[in-house]
């Protein structure tokens, strides 16, 4: 994991929802506060409920680190764009923004 801090901007169903940000010990995520106005707005994952507190854990969120390919496809996606299939993050960023379902992750930077 890198010390600096990256953000990255979550879509849910087209509509973005919150922040997630990786510092150099924690991984942060934070929903907007637009996002939360709206009621009809679903959570981002059931592990992740409506809330205005940031959630912190020292590991990648589940609902994240499972948008990115497996095995294989993770190493061959990873090769063709030049990443580091060890950095999570950083392959979310660069991945998660062209998957099935209904999140994206786009990079903020």
């Amino acid at each position: 994991m890198e010390s600096a801090s990256r953000t990255g901007l979550v879509y849910k169903k087209g509509r973005f929802c919150g922040y997630l940000r990786e510092t150099g010990s924690a991984y942060v995520f934070e929903y907007d506060q637009g996002y939360l106005a709206d009621k009809k707005n679903p959570p981002v994952s059931l592990s992740l409920p409506k809330t205005g507190e940031p959630y912190s854990s020292s590991y990648l969120f589940p609902c994240f680190d499972n948008l990115l390919p497996e095995g294989n496809n993770l190493g061959l996606a990873c090769h063709s764009m030049g990443l580091d299939p060890d950095d999570r993050f950083g392959c979310l960023l660069s991945l998660a923004h062209n998957c099935f379902g209904d999140i994206e992750v786009y990079d903020n930077d």
